[in-house]
């Protein structure tokens, strides 16, 4: 399936983003014309109110007198000029005493009727004469109130159609065609092809200030930049751990061929003495270096597997944008927030790759640090390493308890120890395997002290535990020169102590500096 398929067409989310101005403009125009209307209404119905209240003030009294007279000329007269007021269809005269009077006809269908009362005062009685009815049509008033609906209707819907047109094509010009080409390019997006970056049609002006999608472009080109590096560099590693691995096997065999010869040397052979230990220090260098490059393979090992859940959930999270997308569904907070979901994730990995290149590099000279930075550093490294195993960590310090030496030969000496005693969990099969590191000072040097319960140390492996070759696992698992390098960088090189002892639930490791 080609990445066009998959992807949606470029402006399906401002479809749906038009479609939703349109709904709400539509709405919110009805609501108005509504309310404008029957205000209008309401207005015109009390312009006819008012009209009959005049016929009752002007015309009632003048009336009464007809009436009280008999002069029906005179009542038909003042009744046929009320019938020539506007929105007056009708008026009938229904009298106490006498023949009912009517002039016009109610023709519309909507009218409204206005009874008045008639009487007269007379010898300070109050004579009632009969009623008056007023029909009146509201006819117009409802004309008007569809003419100016239709009016205003109109209007709003080239208002609507000519502003959602222009927000259609904005919202395309400036995010919906860029969509698309990321989309695409995600779909699109292999090993193979991490090395092209993802660019989009946008003006490249250095004068343009970077926006939000120009951030999003170059933190995935970034992305792909460093998951392109790593995967070179692990190659390379794997090239350069295969080739020393293959001189260990070489140089341990020499060096057994050797030690079997100096056994047999005639000790009055002091320049060949000399000269045997001369090449023997070269070769624990060598093995000295071997041992880093076998930490950095395993550190590499545990990086990858750290690796492993971040990049599932970048995949998912890409995956989650254009099923979406495709969907219309996306919202731009729904995509602000994935996005800023996967940015944390990268720089989450850039952090492990910065740790695993800074913990390799060889100190140049003493300096002073801080215990626990390096136990923290050294325990972020090795994480997944302890944490898939179910082994727990604790760490029990002293605030700021500082040594002076080579903080990356401390932390690889750590590092060292815990691969140790996760084995030895791991190989005696403990329910609840823990580790546990304490730091303090005593007689102003600081003491580093790594325990776990898994058993300890067989009894007469532990006077030789930190000679080259001596190991308590199988041949196939570990060569002995891990702790040996170990009390190496530790004594010799920063004066400190590195001691062993067991304890009642395992083995304990002391490091004084």
């Amino acid at each position: 399936m080609t990445a066009d398929r998959i992807i949606p067409k470029s402006f399906g989310i401002a479809r749906r983003f038009i479609l939703a101005i349109v709904i709400f403009s539509t709405v919110l125009t009805l609501a108005g014309t509504c309310l404008q209307l029957y205000i209008d209404y309401r207005k015109d119905l009390r312009d006819i109110s008012r009209q009959l209240t005049y016929i009752e003030t002007s015309h009632i009294h003048s009336l009464i007198n007809d009436i009280w007279l008999f002069n029906d000329r005179g009542l038909e007269a003042q009744m046929k000029g009320i019938l020539a007021l506007p929105m007056i269809e009708a008026l009938r005269l229904e009298r106490k005493d006498g023949p009912e009077l009517a002039v016009g006809k109610a023709t519309s269908r909507h009218l409204i009727t206005h009874n008045i009362p008639l009487s007269y005062q007379h010898l300070d009685k109050t004579v009632p004469l009969g009623t008056l009815h007023i029909t009146a049509s509201t006819g117009h008033v409802i004309q008007r109130m569809k003419e100016r609906a239709l009016l205003i209707l109109f209007t709003q819907a080239v208002l609507i159609f000519f502003i959602s047109t222009f927000i259609f094509l904005l919202f395309y010009q400036l995010i919906g065609r860029h969509l698309a080409i990321m989309a695409r390019h995600a779909a699109a997006l292999t090993i193979s092809t991490l090395h092209e970056p993802l660019n989009l049609e946008r003006n490249q002006s250095p004068q343009r200030a970077k926006d939000e999608l120009d951030l999003l472009v170059d933190s995935l080109n970034s992305m792909q930049a460093q998951i392109s590096e790593y995967l070179q560099e692990r190659r390379q590693i794997e090239d350069t751990l295969h080739e020393q691995a293959t001189l260990l096997e070489d140089e341990i065999a020499q060096r057994q061929q050797t030690q079997e010869e100096l056994n047999v040397i005639n000790s009055s052979l002091e320049e060949r003495i000399a000269d045997a230990i001369t090449e023997l220090r070269k070769k624990d260098n060598l093995l000295l270096q071997q041992s880093k490059l076998a930490a950095m393979g395993e550190l590499l090992n545990n990086i990858a597997h750290q690796w492993r859940q971040p990049l599932n959930n970048i995949a998912v999270s890409i995956q989650t944008m254009q099923l979406l997308s495709k969907a219309g569904e996306l919202s731009q907070e729904e995509m602000d927030r994935d996005i800023k979901a996967v940015m944390d994730i990268i720089f989450y990995m850039s952090g492990t790759i910065d740790d695993f290149r800074g913990f390799f590099i060889k100190d140049r000279e003493k300096r002073e640090f801080v215990l626990q930075e390096v136990v923290e550093k050294t325990l972020n490294l090795l994480r997944s390493a302890l944490d898939d195993k179910g082994i727990m960590v604790s760490v029990t310090a002293e605030p700021d308890i500082r040594a002076i030496g080579y903080p990356n030969e401390y932390a690889q000496t750590l590092m060292n120890i815990l691969y140790n005693a996760r084995d030895a969990l791991l190989e005696h099969q403990v329910a609840e395997p823990r580790i546990s590191i304490s730091i303090h000072q005593k007689e102003s040097r600081s003491v580093l002290t790594v325990s776990d319960n898994g058993g300890g140390i067989p009894n007469q492996i532990l006077p030789q535990i930190f000679e080259p070759y001596v190991t308590t696992k199988g041949p196939s698992q570990g060569t002995g020169i891990g702790l040996y390098m170990a009390k190496t960088m530790i004594e010799r090189n920063m004066g400190g102590t590195l001691s062993a002892r067991n304890t009642a639930e395992g083995a304990e490791f002391r490091i004084v500096l």
